[in-house]
């Protein structure tokens, strides 16, 4: 639950603040020349679903618990491989022959 009064939220909303005012002192001499739909858009993307979209992105897996990571198909072919390539390079290296 998000309790508005703790000091992250209040911080995270002062630095809301903060941020729409120093893109709006970045683009006067831009926002002469385009529409005010051209600005919304460019606010709606990199203002607010680009920030939006990390924060989604990071957060996914919080809520899944450790395990032990299960050994895929492909990981357990390849190290039966590999194991064996080693057992056939070590009896070449003693001079017997591989079974």
């Amino acid at each position: 639950m998000l309790n508005v009064a703790s000091p992250a939220a209040l911080v995270s909303a002062v630095a809301l603040v903060v941020n729409q005012l120093i893109w709006f002192r970045q683009l006067p001499g831009v926002a002469d020349e385009l529409s005010a739909l051209h600005l919304v858009g460019f606010f709606l993307i990199f203002s607010w679903l680009v920030p939006v979209g990390c924060v989604i992105a990071f957060s996914v897996n919080e809520g899944t618990l450790p395990r032990e990571r299960a050994e895929s198909k492909s990981t357990a072919l390849f190290n039966a491989l590999w194991n064996s390539s080693l057992e056939s390079a070590t009896l070449r290296s003693r001079g017997t022959r591989p079974r």
